[in-house]
């Protein structure tokens, strides 16, 4: 998958929507294709592990939720030298 950045928080976004309404989950893919590799439970780079929430309910961990889309925005995640 070879998403531009700008694009990723509208795949966050419609994701959410997704897990809200029962359908299936986009957001869970992208998020284990680009993001556990560095913030699981055993990892966790910057204090985050995305792993252990990415079943629970959005609403659980909003605010969790709002850094990593901030992150995406800022092109500060994923890093350079990892694919986008």
């Amino acid at each position: 998958m070879n998403l531009r950045p700008a694009f990723l928080p509208t795949v966050f976004c419609l994701g959410f929507a997704a897990a809200t309404s029962g359908a299936a989950l986009p957001v869970r893919e992208l998020v284990e294709s680009y993001c556990v590799d560095c913030h699981d439970a055993e990892t966790r780079k910057g204090r985050l592990d995305l792993d252990s929430i990415l079943t629970d309910e959005l609403g659980q961990h909003a605010d969790i939720w709002e850094r990593v889309v901030r992150q995406i925005e800022a092109r500060q995640m994923p890093p350079l030298g990892k694919d986008r």
